[in-house]
């Protein structure tokens, strides 16, 4: 960067690491900021994987590209990436395989649409544009200073220009504008394109995929909460054993410590990982289709799954199938279409919409569903089609529906090869006007055409393109096409000479039934010896529906085959990809009716009418960027009125500070007094098993939000369509005629709700919101009615609800109602709320893995919800509670055994047990039964839990759980510690027994009681929990027989003088030792018993009230139902609490 240049631009500039010979390169910001790349050791702590990965890059003089990691690129480095390669940094294009400067990216990972988006070169390289750049672009042609913006987080806007340096060619201002369309960003991956090259603008963390990567929030369940309060009342208990201790005895308490339970947090870790891993073996929630298991991306919430109070879940994708198939449409005031056949269950629900806003790329390979083909209809279309009566309403509408979309006819690219010393194969012109490379796929264009299935009879060249013509030309009149918005109708003048258009015809080889192959074969051959025009007549219009961009099909770069050929076509099926399924919908049925699309490039589309056998081009002028609120379309125009209004078009294009702005006036001006030409439906199934979950889901307490950017009446459907609303639900309605009357429509759903609740406590509402009016709703004057509103409603339908307001309703379930959120989505437009919610679920559909890498569990179908919560989730609820409750219990009666002690030896602190089994116990003795009971114990089976979903409750409502468990557990330690000292202490009271046999009987007893302790808990006997109980106890006493029998008695410990010697053998030889034992475990249990026996016979939990018909016969316990509670007696109960561990599933009562 010279002084100069410097002087005139106050911002700071970074050089290129190699400075091309001929000219200079710099990257200027618009501010005083550094717009530098950060060292590479700082790199490595944002994406340490990314940043190691190699790509074709940094241009070397002379004439080569050299491999390097992606932490090493820097600004103003030249970038080259062959097809399929993910883009390393955020790089201005420069160039790329299509002579257009056309190139496609898919964006995935940077927004979770898995869409084709085009972009463009700059309009200052390349042979349309400033012919003072060589056609063969190398970087050392390069020759401008690049101007550009800040690092930002919008991934949607760009502003910049380019400015000539000394010795580079004039630039004109048009040339000089940068956009988005221009920069390809970091993250996406190239497709569809041979190779790109471009410079680098940004890189590193400044790129906008790193500025936009704030992490995953941390989430802690509200079992875990819970248990950190009961933490601080242990360490409030300890606290005041160690003041009594120290009062009594002026020495502070010394091994309380273990009150505190440590050992709980390490446990509790281990159980999480082994319920994770468990529900990632689940082969319920298994789709064999993509071979896609549970993926569980959050280790510290398994539990959460257990607690859930609302779902909230997306629709497009989540709910549906997101496959979209034409099934009916409407002209002339006559329906026509019938059913849609699939490939699967005929009997499935369907939502239908007309339209769809999601831009998820689809390809046609992964259809399941494909129109049926109306006879009628397709008759009417055939005769139009032979008769030419392009103003045929039917044939200008199929004619739309396959050309008036972003569907492209793909064909493989090639990758570029690169060698060992850097160099890329470079292309080169055969001299007949067609570009070839070293290391061209030759078969590539015969793939892109093999769908038609044809045998081409002659090739013509077509001037002054590259690219050769399917079939033979006849004719070179022209049809300029330009899409508009839906919402408004132009005038045209029918009679206007200036429409015109071009047909190309040829002689294709059909491979259908012999009879009409051998009619449109006599039909197509006397059309050739004709060698005349086919009689269309006035086409007067060409219009859309709710379809996107046109994109150009990827230029070949293979050499002309001169030759006729017989193509074999594969599947149809792999040759389109789009940006929507709904467009994808409407250019296969158009094929299936008989008008195929064969080429789209970036100024024709070419389309194949199997009637005639003819194929007809048509030339596109310009195409209008997406906007959500207009849904384009294609019309025809007057070449005087196209000129005018693509001078003020480029225009608008070319100013600098208000580009947006004109763009937008030139659009609403160009839509005016559109005509509708017809309407199409098509059809978006639902998932398997969707209403089936939803019902389940309902059934089990939680309440279910929809939340979707369709319309109220698409969503309704949509709704009572998957069980969220119901025939007797009552619907109110929020927000229809936005936000007029709001607060009076509150009161009045509000008083409804008061005078159904009088009435009956099963009334059931459903709310339908537009989210238009949230903010209102949350005013403070609305605020506490709308959330007394939504706690009255069962379930809620909220319609054109954006991101942010999905998360805003995340946030307000989770605040003002007080409940645990689950969201589940499939788009990048989900992240917001899956991120938000207590529990995030994303599914990986075809809306890219955005979701999922923002999610806390990865599912491949939404009907895995039910098992994934009804089943998993209260397995791990009740598991960790349980768990953790005899935790405390356990570690609080070991400190209080000791406690006991200190009674007698004047608060002297020491202790009876022997310090090795103090350090073991926690870690070898009790350790596996506990993390066991914790991964496998269940209280009903998977197939009781889906079949009564209302057992659901337990976890949903905290049951097992409460505040008041911990201090029954803390008291029923301090029985049990009771009970396990003094009946020690008085049978060996007055008797010979030293510290070390009276340590040994303490630690017996407590090791003892607390597995017998946990079988009486456990309420799912497997030969795991049997052994590891067995083996627990066993190996406690093979180690202390080894550890007493080969002590040394030169060993010496503190606060003993004498070693522990044969301590061990003397114990298990003495009866008295054995009849503690006994009496300590039964009198340490009958309050448990007796608290358990009461506590079941008052309040039963629904699952005990099943598990006592587990004798009974299913339809008996039925008969019976839930009210009825049998064997209330103590005898029975604890009958009942002896069958609990009989090996057998629960059985279970409704």
């Amino acid at each position: 960067m010279t002084k100069k240049d410097a002087d005139a631009t106050p911002s700071t500039s970074v050089e290129p690491r190699y400075t091309p010979a001929p000219g200079t390169i710099s990257t200027v910001n618009n501010s005083s900021d550094s717009n530098r790349l950060s060292p590479p050791h700082s790199d490595r702590s944002v994406d340490e994987k990314g940043h190691h990965r190699r790509t074709s890059s940094l241009w070397v003089p002379p004439s080569r590209y050299r491999k390097l990691e992606w932490q090493n690129i820097v600004v103003g480095d030249f970038v080259h990436l062959s097809h399929d390669e993910i883009i390393p940094a955020d790089i201005l294009l420069l160039r790329s395989s299509d002579a257009n400067g056309i190139c496609y990216v898919e964006t995935s990972n940077l927004d979770g649409e898995t869409n084709l988006k085009q972009r463009n070169a700059i309009r200052a390289m390349g042979k349309y544009h400033n012919s003072n750049v060589p056609q063969d672009f190398k970087p050392d042609c390069f020759k401008y200073k690049v101007v550009c913006e800040n690092p930002t987080t919008d991934v949607y806007k760009f502003e910049g220009h380019l400015e000539a340096v000394e010795g580079g060619p004039p630039l004109p201002r048009e040339f000089a504008i940068l956009a988005k369309e221009n920069v390809l960003l970091r993250g996406c991956m190239v497709k569809n394109t041979d190779f790109v090259e471009g410079i680098v603008l940004y890189a590193g963390p400044d790129t906008k995929a790193m500025l936009n990567n704030s992490g995953p929030r941390y989430k802690r369940s509200t079992l875990e909460k819970l248990a950190n309060i009961d933490i601080i009342w242990c360490v409030v208990i300890l606290l005041a054993l160690c003041v009594t201790g120290a009062v009594l005895t002026s020495t502070s308490f010394r091994n309380k410590s273990v009150l505190i339970p440590i050992s709980l947090y390490v446990s509790i870790e281990f159980i999480k990982v082994g319920q994770i891993w468990f529900m990632s073996q689940d082969k319920n929630m298994y789709y064999e289709k993509v071979d896609k298991r549970l993926q569980c991306r959050a280790l510290n919430i398994p539990e959460e799954l257990g607690q859930i109070q609302y779902v909230m879940s997306d629709k497009t994708g989540t709910l549906t199938e997101n496959q979209m198939v034409f099934r009916c449409c409407s002209l002339t005031g006559k329906n026509f279409g019938g059913r849609c056949v699939t490939d699967e269950s005929s009997n499935s629900l369907s939502a239908s919409n007309s339209t769809t806003n999601s831009l998820s790329t689809t390809n046609s390979n992964s259809a399941k569903l494909r129109p049926s083909r109306d006879r009628a209809l397709e008759t009417l279309l055939n005769n139009a089609v032979r008769k030419g009566e392009v103003d045929n309403p039917i044939f200008a509408l199929f004619i739309t529906m396959a050309i008036c979309n972003t569907v492209v006819v793909n064909a493989k690219p090639h990758e570029d090869l690169m060698d060992d010393e850097g160099i890329v194969a470079e292309q080169r012109d055969d001299g007949e006007g067609n570009t070839t490379e070293d290391n061209s796929n030759g078969g590539r264009q015969r793939t892109a055409n093999a769908s038609l299935n044809v045998k081409f009879l002659e090739e013509v060249e077509e001037e002054p393109s590259n690219e050769r013509a399917i079939g033979r030309k006849s004719s070179r009149e022209s049809i300029e096409l330009i899409e508009f918005g839906e919402d408004e109708k132009p005038s045209a003048d029918e009679n206007d000479s200036e429409k015109t258009m071009k047909e190309t015809k040829e002689e294709p080889e059909i491979k259908e039934p012999k009879e009409e192959t051998e009619k449109t074969a006599k039909e197509s051959k006397s059309i050739l010896h004709r060698n005349s025009l086919l009689s269309l007549g006035p086409f007067t219009r060409l219009k859309g529906l709710g379809l996107n961009d046109l994109v150009p099909f990827r230029r070949s770069t293979d050499k002309r085959q001169s030759q006729s050929s017989s193509i074999e076509a594969p599947p149809l099926q792999s040759f389109y990809d789009s940006e929507s399924p709904d467009e994808l919908a409407l250019v296969e049925a158009a094929r299936e009716y008989g008008v195929r699309l064969l080429r789209r490039r970036f100024d024709e589309v070419v389309i194949y009418l199997r009637a005639t056998g003819t194929s007809m081009k048509f030339k596109v002028l310009h195409t209008l960027p997406f906007d959500a609120d207009r849904k384009r379309m294609s019309v025809v125009v007057r070449d005087s009125e196209n000129r005018a209004w693509r001078a003020q078009q480029e225009e608008a294009e070319f100013d600098s500070h208000h580009r947006e702005n004109l763009l937008v006036e030139c659009t609403l001006k160009a839509e005016q007094e559109l005509e509708l030409l017809g309407v199409t439906a098509i059809e978006d199934r639902l998932q398997d098993g969707v209403p089936e979950t939803i019902h389940s889901l309902r059934a089990a307490g939680i309440k279910v939000w929809l939340l979707t950017g369709d319309k109220i009446e698409t969503a309704v459907n949509i709704a009572y369509s998957s069980r969220l609303f119901s025939s007797s639900m009552d619907l109110l309605n929020l927000g229809a005629n936005g936000i007029r009357g709001i607060s009076d429509l509150l009161d009045e759903h509000l008083k409804r709700l008061a005078r159904a609740t009088e009435i009956t406590e099963e009334a059931q509402f459903g709310l339908v919101l537009n989210a238009a009016i949230i903010d209102y709703c949350l005013d403070p004057h609305n605020e506490e009615r709308f959330v007394r509103l939504l706690k009255g409603c069962q379930s809620v339908l909220c319609c054109r609800a954006t991101p942010i307001q999905k998360a805003t309703l995340v946030k307000l379930a989770k605040d003002k109602l007080n409940g645990k959120v689950l969201a589940i989505g499939d788009g990048a437009n989900d992240v917001s709320m899956i991120q938000g919610a207590d529990v995030g679920v994303g599914l990986s559909g075809q809306e890219g893995m955005q979701a999922v890498m923002a999610s806390d569990f990865a599912l491949a179908r939404f009907r895995f919800l039910t098992h994934l919560l009804l089943v998993q989730g209260h397995w791990c609820y009740y598991r960790l509670a349980e768990t953790i409750l005899y935790f405390f219990y356990k570690n609080a009666m070991f400190v209080f055994v000791i406690f006991w002690y200190q009674i007698f030896n004047g608060f002297s602190a020491q202790v009876p047990i022997d310090p090795l089994y103090l350090m073991v116990y926690n870690l070898l003795f009790t350790s596996v039964p506990s993390l066991l009971y914790g991964c496998l114990d269940q209280d009903a089976s998977a197939d009781v839990l889906l079949e009564y979903p209302a057992l659901y409750e337990q976890g949903r409502l905290g049951k097992k759980y409460r505040w008041y468990s911990f201090w029954l557990n803390m008291v029923d330690a301090l029985w049990q510690s009771a009970v396990v000292y003094w009946i020690a202490h008085f049978t060996y009271w007055d008797s010979a027994c030293d510290l070390w046999t009276f340590g040994m009987v303490m630690i017996t007893q407590l090791l003892l009681v607390n597995t017998c302790h946990l079988a009486l808990l456990v309420k799912y006997w497997t030969w795991p929990m049997f052994w590891s109980m067995a083996l627990s106890v066993g190996g406690f006493f093979l180690a202390a027989l080894l550890y007493n029998g080969f002590v040394s008695p030169s060993w010496t410990w503190t606060g003993a003088k004498d070693p522990p010697v044969m301590i061990a053998q003397q114990s298990l030889t003495d009866l008295r030792f054995w009849l503690v034992i006994i009496i300590s475990i039964v009198l340490s249990l009958i309050p448990r018993c007796m608290w358990i026996a009461i506590t079941n016979t008052i309040a039963p939990s629904r699952t005990l009230k099943h598990r006592r018909f587990t004798g009974m016969t299913r339809s008996e316990s039925r008969k019976l139902g839930e009210s009825s509670i049998p064997g209330t007696g103590l005898l029975s109960c604890l009958n009942i609490l002896l069958c609990c561990g009989t090996g057998k599933e629960p059985s279970i009562q409704p």
